[in-house]
Parts: C-alpha cells; sequence; structure tokens
C-alpha cells in the first residue's frame, strides 16, 4: 500500500482527477468516456457531490487535524489519519479510499472542513 500511496503522491491534480473518473466510468457505472476533458468535469463533480460526506468524515477528528497541522512534513501521516477516518466513517464511495484520501490532502483538509460545524 505505501509504494501505491507514493504513486498517487506524484501524480497531477489533473492527471489524480483522471484516474477517479477512471473508477467512476468503469463499465460496472456506464459507458467510459473518451473526451479527457470530460472525464475531468466528471471527476470534479462527483467531488463536489461528495464534500458533505467528506466533511462529516474528516472534519473534526483530532488526528486528521494533527496530520493537516504537520501535512508539510508528513504527507504519508495525512493520508493515513484521512484514510483511518473514511474508513470509520464506513462511506460507499465509488473509487479507492487511498486515491480519495490523496485527492482530499491534494485539495487541503482546511479547505474542505472551511466552514464546517459538528452537529
Amino acid at each position: 500500500m505505501r509504494h501505491e500511496i507514493d504513486h498517487l503522491f506524484e501524480l497531477t491534480e489533473r492527471e489524480l482527477d483522471l484516474l477517479i473518473a477512471a473508477h467512476l466510468t468503469d463499465e460496472d457505472f456506464g459507458s467510459r468516456e473518451d473526451d479527457e476533458e470530460e472525464r475531468l468535469f466528471i471527476a470534479h463533480r462527483w467531488f463536489i457531490s461528495v464534500q458533505d460526506k467528506l466533511r462529516s468524515a474528516i472534519c473534526g477528528r483530532t488526528q486528521v487535524t494533527q496530520a493537516s497541522a504537520n501535512s508539510a512534513e508528513d504527507k504519508r501521516l495525512l493520508v493515513a489519519s484521512i484514510i483511518d477516518a473514511l474508513m470509520h466513517a464506513q462511506l460507499h464511495i465509488e473509487i479507492p479510499v487511498t486515491v480519495l484520501a490523496v485527492k482530499v490532502a491534494q485539495v487541503g483538509v482546511q479547505k474542505i472542513c472551511q466552514g464546517y460545524t459538528q452537529e
């Protein structure tokens, strides 16, 4: 898993979004889109659609908050804490949790959790 996460860290935002789109447009979910811009749109739209689930899973979690404060030092720790939070929340998502965790780390926990209040 460490090798997989290291590989995901090396991807640009665009490449990570294309990977997300590949999972979303897999044969199980419908037709494959050939247009790269369309696939990027699908990934972006999907990520926006799961924002509330992400917020409830990661925002306010002590491990995620602490790891995000030191994310420049240890991205793996941040991603591991995000994976833990996502797994604990038992989200039913269409993409691998490792991919989503790296995407969250790439976007930024603070940005995603901006304005979040626990209910």
